[in-house]
C-alpha cells in the first residue's frame, strides 16, 4: 500500500528543487560571494518549502494508507474494513470527509526539512559550479 504514492512523493519535489531552483536561481545576483551565497540560500529555501507545499498532500495520502494496513478487530470480535485502497483513495476520502485542509494538517513541522533542502541545492548548485 501506497508504493505509488511513495515513488510520486519522492520524485515530484526532486524535480521541483531542481527545476524551480534553476529557474529562480538566475536572479539571485553576482554582486559577491556572500551575497550571491545568502541569496541562493533564500531562494533554495523558499523553493524547497513550495515542493514540499505542493506535495504534501501525497505524503498524507501515503500515511494514511499505510496505517489502514489492516482489518481491525476489536476485542468483542467486531471487525472494521480497511478504509483506503491505496494512497490516491486516501486522499480523496480525506479530502471528501474532512475537507480539503485536512491534507495539509501537519505541514508545519516539515518546515525544518526545507532548511536542509535549501542546503542541498546551494551544495549542489557550487559542485555544480566548480
Amino acid at each position: 500500500r501506497g508504493f505509488g504514492g511513495t515513488c510520486a512523493h519522492k520524485l515530484l519535489p526532486r524535480g521541483l528543487y531542481f527545476g524551480l531552483y534553476d529557474t529562480f536561481g538566475k536572479y539571485s545576483g553576482n554582486n559577491s560571494l556572500s551575497s550571491t551565497l545568502w541569496s541562493k540560500l533564500f531562494i533554495g529555501f523558499g523553493v524547497s518549502n513550495l515542493a514540499e507545499f505542493l506535495t504534501y498532500p501525497i505524503m498524507t495520502g501515503i500515511v494514511r494508507a499505510q496505517v489502514a494496513v489492516s482489518p481491525v478487530i476489536s476485542f468483542r470480535g467486531n471487525t472494521t474494513p480497511v478504509m483506503y485502497r491505496g494512497a490516491l483513495h486516501a486522499m480523496a476520502c480525506v479530502a471528501k470527509d474532512e475537507g480539503i485542509k485536512a491534507l495539509w494538517r501537519g505541514y508545519c513541522i516539515t518546515i525544518g526539512k526545507s532548511i536542509f533542502g535549501s542546503l542541498f541545492l546551494v551544495g549542489y548548485d557550487m559542485v555544480r559550479i566548480a
